[in-house]
């Protein structure tokens, strides 16, 4: 067997990380001694170095599975331990524990900032203030929103806990009593003062807001300029130019959105204004990069296979591919202690619809999630910047720049960012393999859907 054949076959070795890894190595020191040409010494050795990240993999394994065997006191500090509630089935929208009160989505910062504290409701009997920033829950560390429901929906009902926020820059003990949802009154309709109204739906954007967007911006713009000095290709840096726009675009339509819908509703930043934002977003983000592709179209590298078999083989590379990155995530993060990511919106934008049951709303964000962005992206990042870069760079390195731009406009993900530039480097892969966009949108839808479906489950279930 050819070692390009071995290589495909053995990425599957990681569905059984650790014991496949001596058939890894026999087979790749065993291709390096029997390559007689260019091509097989390039497989030979893709598959050595596939060897050695399986090396890499099966040590983070061996480092999960023994963090997973520390008892409580030697584990590494990371948070207090929290013991979990006794199985039970998933509680409905009148059952769950709340404290009453609704979140400020637009706060950037660590803690759960709080929007609106509902009348009557425990959180207002507890003390509870506009604006306050919850740090602190029973002892456990609330670093968002989603946290905070997390932790609440964990306590008995009617047992008081201790509660730490923090309000004009001081730290707040309080005591809350939680009560069921349903023992709760429900948030009035209450207009704001304009001003008021005006402040809370167009907040002033946090330095952690700003600065990865206009660093992609800063990079992007770089990029314009060196190819129209270097490469002497004026089409394609109007290419990288008109990424920049559909970024911007994007960006500036989600927010206008976002504050009209809160405007209109009175003040309130619900999910369906972040709904209608995310749509709008996308939508800008399309329209915009597809009026740039019309205008710097140009010819591409004849396609090495057909958009059908690009898609087979990216979804075997996603498929392979990614369970190693993420063992290997998790088991840095077992070795250092480190904590993931935060949520991105999406994620949590699903945790607050599937609790609230507003399953028509979770119809129209997939829509979104699963078709319209994975376009919308796709021709902006593999249509227009890709091959811009390729006029430039080799296939490679245009696949490679673009992922880390791509990545980094992701950049809420997290710890979850080497991941998301291995999706993009597939995507990549594929829009050179088959020489246009049908199979990376294809794999792009995937990799959304199956995403969005564990999304779902995880908040039906969990």
């Amino acid at each position: 067997m050819t070692a390009r054949r071995w290589f495909h076959v053995l990425l599957g070795a990681v569905f059984v990380p650790v014991i496949s890894l001596p058939l890894v190595w026999a087979v790749a020191l065993r291709a390096r001694r029997r390559a007689a040409d260019d091509g097989a010494r390039r497989w030979e050795r893709r598959v050595l170095w596939l060897a050695a990240v399986d090396t890499v993999v099966a040590v983070a394994v061996v480092a999960t599975a023994a963090g997973g065997q520390l008892s409580p006191e030697m584990r590494p500090v990371g948070g207090p331990v929290v013991e979990e509630p006794p199985a039970a089935a998933a509680p409905g929208p009148s059952d769950r524990v709340v404290i009453g009160v609704l979140p400020d989505r637009s706060f950037p910062g660590a803690g759960a900032r709080i929007a609106e504290v509902v009348p009557g409701s425990p959180a207002d009997a507890a003390g509870v203030h506009p604006g306050d920033v919850v740090v602190e829950l029973a002892g456990v560390e609330i670093p968002d929103f989603p946290a905070l429901r997390a932790a609440v929906s964990a306590r008995e009902p009617d047992v008081a806990v201790p509660l730490v926020v923090v309000r004009d820059g001081a730290s707040v003990s309080l005591t809350v009593t939680p009560r069921r949802a349903a023992e709760v009154p429900a948030p009035p309709p209450r207009p704001l003062d304009p001003a008021l109204r005006a402040e809370a739906c167009a907040p002033r954007l946090a330095p952690s807001a700003v600065l990865p967007l206009a660093a992609l911006l800063a990079a992007l713009g770089l990029l314009g300029a060196v190819l129209w000095r270097r490469a002497r290709a004026a089409g394609a840096a109007r290419a990288v130019c008109w990424t920049a726009a559909a970024l911007v675009a994007s960006t500036a339509a989600g927010h206008a959105i976002a504050s009209g819908a809160c405007l209109a509703l009175g003040g309130a930043r619900t999910p369906t204004g972040l709904l209608l934002a995310m749509w709008g977003s996308t939508i800008a983000l399309g329209g915009t990069a597809t009026f740039g592709l019309r205008l710097v179209r140009g010819e591409g590298a004849p396609p090495e296979r057909t958009w059908r078999s690009a898609v087979a083989l990216g979804a075997w590379y996603l498929a392979t591919g990614l369970p190693r990155v993420a063992a290997v995530l998790v088991g840095g993060a077992t070795l250092l202690a480190a904590v993931g990511g935060e949520a991105a919106p999406v994620e949590w934008l699903v945790e607050g619809l599937a609790a609230d049951g507003a399953w028509v709303p979770l119809l129209l964000l997939g829509v979104d999630v699963v078709l319209l962005a994975p376009v919308a992206e796709e021709i902006a990042f593999r249509g227009l910047l890709q091959p811009a870069l390729a006029r430039w760079l080799a296939p490679a390195g245009a696949v490679a720049v673009t992922s880390a731009l791509f990545a980094s406009a992701h950049w809420y993900y997290g710890a979850k960012l080497p991941m998301i530039f291995v999706v993009a480097a597939v995507l990549g892969w594929a829009r050179v393999a088959s020489g246009g966009l049908h199979a990376p949108i294809a794999l792009h839808v995937l990799v959304n859907a199956v995403n969005f479906a564990a999304l779902l489950l995880l908040a039906a279930f969990l």
